[in-house]
């Protein structure tokens, strides 16, 4: 099986008003195989969130497997954010609080791909 995990957090709170990072890996038979990751700025006084680099990094991973004709079997991640987002998505239905570029190039992906299964697994603890 093949698994897309990614992760997206911010530089200081939430929201930034310095940015975030956003990483992604596909793990095939539980073996790493291939990975990116990347920021996002906050540019012209524009607040960066959790949800937007937690929603980046599933989609740098989707556009890469759906470029390479990946059959992906499950994307993990820690946002439910996110995952709610992606099944509306697939289903046709709004979702709210996306970039129209960013919704398009999901909706593209997701197309692709066709069906993705999720798994939510829980996140780590930002304070000691």
């Amino acid at each position: 099986m093949i698994q897309l995990c990614t992760d997206g957090g911010l530089i200081g709170k939430n929201p930034s008003r310095t940015g975030g990072t956003w990483a992604w890996r596909l793990v095939r038979d539980g073996v790493p195989c291939v990975d990116d990751s990347g920021y996002l700025w906050a540019e012209n006084g524009e607040l960066v969130t959790n949800n937007q680099t937690e929603l980046l990094a599933v989609l740098h991973g989707l556009e890469y497997t759906a470029d390479n004709g990946i059959h992906l079997g499950q994307v993990i991640t820690d946002s439910r954010v996110t995952i709610q987002r992606l099944t509306r998505i697939a289903n046709g239905r709004k979702v709210g609080k996306i970039d129209f570029p960013i919704l398009n190039r999901l909706r593209i992906a997701l197309a692709r791909i066709g069906e993705v299964r999720y798994l939510l697994v829980k996140g780590h603890p930002t304070r000691l």
